[in-house]
C-alpha cells in the first residue's frame, strides 16, 4: 500500500494539505509565499493569472478557456492559447488530425468585458457642450473612474472615452477662463 505524501503547504482559506505535486497538477496555485487550493484561489483572486500571481488576466485560451495573462498567452493563427493547447493545436495543424470543429472554439472572446462607460463619457461631454458645463465635470469624473477600471484590467480600453474627455475638458477650461476674466473685470 502506497503511503500518502505529507502535505508541504496548507491552503490559508480551507486548511487543506497540499503538496508540490498538487501545484504541478493544477490542483493548487502558489501565490507569493502562500499556496491556495485551486477553488479558493479562483474565489479570492478571480482576475489574477494562475502562473504569474499579481498579473491580471487579459484573455482566455481559445481552446480550453483557461484565464491567461499577457505573459502566458501565446498567439497562433490569430487566436490566443495556453501552452498546453498551443502544442495540441500545432500538432493538429501539422498532422491534420483535428478534434472537433477547429473554427468553433468556445472561448474566442477577450476575457475583459466591454463597457458602456466610454459611451456615457462622450454623451455627458456633448451634453456639457450644449446645455451646461456641469455635465462636462461629470464626464471628466467618469473618465477617471474608467481609467482606473482599465488599469485594473476590468474593462477594455476605448478611444471613445478619450474623445469624450477631450470634448469635456475644453469647455470646462473655457468656462474657468471666462470666470477669471469676469472676476478680474469686476474688481
Amino acid at each position: 500500500m502506497q503511503e500518502e505524501p505529507k502535505p508541504q503547504f496548507y491552503c490559508p482559506e480551507c486548511q487543506v494539505g497540499l503538496t508540490e505535486d498538487d501545484i504541478l497538477d493544477g490542483l493548487a496555485v502558489r501565490r507569493y509565499d502562500e499556496v491556495y487550493c485551486y477553488k479558493h484561489f479562483k474565489e479570492k483572486f478571480p482576475n489574477e493569472c494562475e502562473e504569474h500571481p499579481g498579473k491580471l488576466v487579459s484573455a482566455r485560451c481559445s481552446r480550453c478557456g483557461r484565464p491567461l495573462c499577457d505573459d502566458c498567452a501565446v498567439e497562433l493563427v490569430g487566436r490566443k492559447f495556453c501552452r498546453t493547447c498551443k502544442l495540441a493545436r500545432v500538432h493538429e495543424l501539422r498532422t491534420g488530425e483535428v478534434e472537433g470543429q477547429v473554427d468553433e472554439y468556445p472561448f474566442e472572446e477577450d476575457y475583459r468585458r466591454k463597457s458602456s462607460l466610454p459611451t456615457l463619457i462622450l454623451v455627458f461631454a456633448i451634453l456639457g457642450l450644449v446645455i451646461c458645463g456641469v455635465f462636462c465635470l461629470v464626464a471628466i469624473i467618469m473618465y477617471f473612474v474608467y481609467r482606473r477600471k482599465v488599469a485594473r484590467g476590468e474593462i477594455l480600453p476605448s478611444k471613445m472615452a478619450t474623445a469624450g474627455f477631450i470634448v469635456a475638458i475644453v469647455p470646462l477650461i473655457l468656462m474657468i477662463i471666462v470666470i477669471i476674466i469676469a472676476v478680474a473685470a469686476a474688481v
